[in-house]
């Protein structure tokens, strides 16, 4: 096996580092899956297009991984990754519409229906700094804000999907 070709394919397989804007359409929102993970908590999955904020030429897909229910890493005491992503994505909602969510479908439909904005990272490839990398190959989202003024969100139904 050509492990230096390995990398390169990995690598060259994941969206560059960088901001980018989700793209739903009314036609194909982002996908979405609600559901409880292994630990039993409560776990929503969306998925689908970006494009970055500075090439369009760059574009492809991204999953988003959030949890309204706040959970704190055992070893800093700090909420954890999918806690942090629910509450930018409710920062998100705020900055749209200029007024809090009344419950958590609204930030769910936002996030799945209308643009935002992403900080989109790579996880699992060899870098200069850490050549041998824990971990499989993969884009991660570092960071979730309301969209660009012009780009944001309309008004959103009542519809709560739990």
């Amino acid at each position: 096996i050509e492990q230096d070709k390995v990398d390169e394919a990995n690598k060259e397989m994941l969206l560059p580092s960088g901001s980018y804007l989700t793209q739903p359409t009314p036609e194909i929102p982002f996908g979405k899956q609600i559901g409880k993970n292994d630990a039993g908590r409560l776990v929503v999955t969306l998925w689908g297009p970006v494009v970055h904020k500075k090439d369009a030429s760059v574009k492809g897909r991204i999953r988003i991984r959030v949890s309204p229910e706040y959970v704190r890493k055992e070893e800093s005491g700090k909420f954890d990754y999918m806690s942090q992503r629910w509450t930018e994505a409710v920062n998100a909602y705020k900055r749209s519409f200029g007024e809090a969510p009344s419950n958590k479908g609204q930030v769910i439909e936002m996030l799945e229906k209308y643009p935002v904005a992403l900080r989109i990272g790579q996880v699992g490839v060899p870098t200069k700094s850490r050549p041998e990398p824990d971990g499989e190959p993969d884009n991660i989202v570092w960071n979730i804000q309301a969209a660009p003024k012009g780009m944001g969100a309309a008004e959103l139904s009542d519809e709560v999907p739990f």
